[in-house]
């Protein structure tokens, strides 16, 4: 066997280790899931790369993930294989590169040399992620923080529209819902390419579920007032 598969292997089977100590369950390989109250959980990813065969970066990031946004969206996704909608179910909404919660608000990735025994390196990544990813995630995953982090786009893709409208349909905010969708239509009114053509679809799928729900509350009111 290879020696850079080797360590690969060393080193993903020791941070598994080190992620369970810490009450994470691995998901996916490099994915690993925090449970929380209620709707949400905690998320670390570990991007990696090898280096001119001499060792391996691990780049760990860290997110919380709202679990009924992703059943929705695994709802309105139909159009992807069902690898690409098992996938999108574990994704995190809100998510950044460790490094920039600790003190030097910087990337941060760790180098594990093939020649070198990759312990240090992961007790110090788990340290990390203990001191400042897991008191990230429980402040995020607050329901209030979780809406407030992702109308802000600090700690997620800027140009995202599903989750958003996707979160005010979860809670109920169908107004906001369409108001969202209406917005973001009209920003691709005159685009033609794969992304606008992709999300008309998507906002034309969010909205029948939109009708859907708010039917079925209005025919509740209705019936209740009888």
């Amino acid at each position: 066997m290879p020696r850079n598969i080797e360590m690969r292997r060393l080193i993903d089977r020791s941070l598994g280790l080190e992620m369970s100590r810490l009450g994470f369950a691995r998901e996916r390989r490099n994915m690993y899931c925090l449970q929380r109250a209620g709707r949400m959980s905690g998320v670390v990813t570990f991007t990696t790369a090898l280096f001119k065969d001499l060792e391996w970066q691990y780049s760990p990031n860290v997110g919380v993930r709202h679990e009924e946004i992703n059943r929705l969206l695994y709802e309105v996704s139909d159009d992807l294989s069902d690898d690409e909608r098992s996938f999108n179910l574990l994704v995190a909404h809100i998510i950044t590169n460790i490094g920039y919660l600790m003190p030097q608000k910087a990337f941060r990735s760790w180098s594990f040399p093939l020649e070198m025994p990759p312990d240090r390196m992961l007790e110090d990544i788990a340290l990390n992620i203990k001191t400042y990813g897991i008191p990230f995630i429980d402040e995020c995953a607050d329901p209030e923080m979780f809406k407030r982090t992702l109308m802000d786009a600090t700690y997620t893709l800027a140009n995202d529209d599903q989750y958003l409208p996707a979160l005010f349909v979860v809670e109920e905010e169908h107004n906001l819902a369409e108001a969202f969708l209406n917005d973001a239509l009209r920003k691709r009114s005159t685009r033609f390419d794969p992304e606008a053509l992709w999300y008309r679809n998507f906002a034309m799928k969010l909205q029948s579920i939109i009708d859907s729900r708010t039917n079925i509350s209005t025919k509740d009111v209705g019936h209740d007032q009888q």
